[in-house]
């Protein structure tokens, strides 16, 4: 048995049972503390993860230990659903965080069920792993400072740019509504992440796709000059994130390269 079989059986158990599976009532049942809303929503995960793993590990079905594996892994899901419920709820703008923190934490005790079920070795893991990343470090440098330049530090140009502009006050703050600006930035993000990779995938077709899909939802805007100011940040930012992916398509491509 490989530990990416047992471990993909169990992810995608635990893929199932979090969201394709679990009821509104089971939701705000474990916010409540409600104890029927953690076994139900354990039991779930109890029978998705026996699923499959008898699908796909038919050498293992008379092992006992394939059945504790399955049971194990329900009562660590449920523990970490109790201690994420059990965490104070933080401000608005981080309710993003016990999620992530809470999925990572699943996904560590999936993967350590697996090597352990296996009898993997999670220090040789471990150390291909730190080997890859030192055999690449050049590339995933790279791609990162690209992206990071790109969808962040090209955020901070733009709005440099655009407010270096001589527009009405409103249209500066994104037609003044309340929250907008920042759901502004958080939009150009996303446009520039997209494009970046659309251009890395060989897919110009998203980008017009992007681009099409942003132009229809905000030229409802009714604001004097929201338009032209909704346009320049718009080509700004198709400019930065073009360059950006197309220079790094080239460089993974090895049409350029900064070996001496």
């Amino acid at each position: 048995m490989s530990l990416p079989i047992v471990f993909l059986c169990l992810l995608t158990a635990h893929l199932l049972g979090d969201f394709a599976f679990q009821t509104s009532r089971q939701v705000e049942g474990k916010k409540a503390g409600s104890l029927r809303a953690f076994v139900s929503h354990g039991v779930t995960h109890l029978a998705l993860g026996s699923l499959f793993l008898l699908l796909f590990l038919p050498e293992a079905r008379g092992r006992w230990g394939l059945y504790a594996l399955a049971v194990c892994v329900a009562l660590a899901h449920v523990l970490v659903d109790w201690a994420k419920e059990s965490w104070p709820q933080p401000r608005l703008s981080f309710r993003w965080l016990p999620f992530l923190i809470d999925q990572a934490l699943h996904l560590l005790t999936l993967f350590i069920a697996a090597a352990l079920f296996t009898g993997t070795d999670l220090g040789d893991e471990i150390g291909a792993a730190d080997a890859w990343v030192a055999d690449h470090a050049e590339l995933v440098l790279g791609v990162g400072a690209c992206y990071l330049a790109v969808v962040f530090g090209g955020g901070y140009l733009i709005r440099a740019i655009l407010s270096s502009l001589d527009l009405p006050a409103s249209v500066k703050v994104d037609s003044g509504k309340p929250g907008q600006e920042r759901l502004g930035m958080y939009i150009g993000w996303l446009e520039r992440a997209v494009i970046v990779s659309a251009l890395i995938a060989g897919s110009p077709a998203l980008v017009g796709f992007v681009v099409t899909a942003k132009a229809v939802i905000r030229f409802r805007e009714t604001e004097p000059h929201f338009a032209e100011y909704f346009l320049l940040g718009t080509f700004l930012s198709i400019i930065l994130a073009g360059a950006g992916g197309m220079f790094l398509r080239g460089w993974l491509l090895g049409e350029m390269t900064f070996n001496r």
